[in-house]
């Protein structure tokens, strides 16, 4: 069997903002120094990757959004009960993210929590 990319590993966590978990979002898994960036969704705190086998593993610089949750919304129902607006995630932990963590190959479901806060 040919190896078609990178080794990955599932990984799935929670993100906290501000002692709250982020209701909607995203969460992206970018691989240094380079590799196939890994995007999964957030909702109601958790997020879970398992698309295609997962994370690569090794160091990854992690990038988390928060966006309202429009969900299947109509525009009608958009105009009349907007979502609740987006946590303003600071870009340190997205486009400037600082945020670095390390996808083991150890078998199994990683778990990786992000408690983030404005300061």
């Amino acid at each position: 069997m040919a190896n078609d990319g990178p080794k990955r590993r599932i990984v799935e966590g929670e993100v906290i903002f501000n002692d709250v978990p982020v209701d909607y979002g995203l969460i992206r898994f970018a691989p240094q120094p380079d590799g196939p960036i890994v995007t999964a969704e957030i909702l109601k705190g958790k997020y879970h990757v398992d698309n295609k086998g997962g994370v690569p593993v090794g160091k990854v610089r992690v990038e988390i959004t928060a966006t309202p949750n429009t969900g299947n919304m109509s525009e009608e129902e958009l105009r009349t009960h907007p979502p609740a607006p987006a946590v303003i995630i600071p870009a340190r932990y997205n486009t400037s993210s600082v945020l670095m963590e390390t996808v083991s190959d150890e078998g199994g479901t990683q778990e990786l929590n992000f408690r983030l806060g404005a300061k």
